[in-house]
């Protein structure tokens, strides 16, 4: 398992005490990445250590943004013999009960490449998130449908599971480390993978906070999808070092 963290430690603690009190024993280990948090993040995820003996700390040694963090996790998660990968964002917006179900269904499907968490499908519950955001994702959902010719219930939510040999050609290397790393790889799913599951998720927003503009994100997120038939989707990179830049910490 996989949790990016920046900057919020007092969310973060709420959601390893979950993780702790539920599916932290179904995972053979789970990383905190830490993007060289400001606040008091990584010493958060440290004093979970004795609870969870399978959970460690790692630290960005630059600011490489959500993007750069879900490559080394995804490239350490290989380097450990793992077969899957499961994503969940810090900020304690999802709940992290729901991974049993992404679990179970990897389980009982195991040619499924990804399941991907759906804060607007049927079955989703919201809370207290932005009407027009509701409204310029579900959009947003509708244009990469329609463009790619598969169903897409949502372009990034920070509750996901991938199969690690969906991307064995490590072609993720090629995407940004930016925020919409997670609308990359989906374009990737849909156009390389053949069984795709999306499972509706709670999300909510409380005390959370973004630095991310959600003009920007969305206008991103269109460019990569007009550019997404190119041959960068199907081809493995070339000439990329490892992303091995972080250090762990004791």
């Amino acid at each position: 398992m996989f949790i990016p963290v920046y900057n919020c430690s007092v969310q973060l603690r709420r959601v390893l005490q979950s993780l702790a009190d539920g599916p932290a024993a179904r995972f053979l280990a789970i990383l905190v990445i830490d993007n060289l948090s400001q606040d008091s993040s990584a010493s958060v995820a440290l004093e979970f250590r004795a609870r969870i003996p399978h959970l460690r700390v790692l630290q960005n040694v630059r600011n490489i943004n959500l993007g750069g963090s879900h490559k080394v996790a995804f490239l350490e998660a290989e380097r450990l013999g793992a077969t899957h990968l499961a994503v969940l964002h810090g900020d304690d917006q999802a709940v992290v009960s729901e991974l049993n179900g992404f679990l179970d269904y990897a389980a009982d499907h195991p040619d499924c490449e990804a399941v991907l968490g759906s804060r607007f499908m049927k079955g989703s519950r919201l809370h207290g998130y932005d009407l027009k955001r509701v409204v310029g994702n579900r959009i947003l959902n509708v244009f990469f449908t329609l463009f790619v010719g598969r169903p897409c219930r949502d372009l990034g939510s920070g509750l996901n599971l991938f199969r690690l040999s969906a991307f064995a050609d490590h072609a993720y290397l090629r995407f940004e480390d930016a925020i919409t790393f997670n609308v990359e790889i989906l374009l990737a799913l849909l156009h390389r993978s053949k069984h795709l599951k999306f499972l509706p998720i709670t999300w909510r927003e409380t005390d959370q906070r973004s630095n991310a503009s959600n003009f920007r994100v969305a206008k991103r997120a269109l460019e990569h999808l007009f550019r997404s038939r190119s041959a960068r989707w199907v081809t493995p990179p070339t000439g990329r070092a490892p992303y091995d830049q972080y250090r762990e910490l004791a």
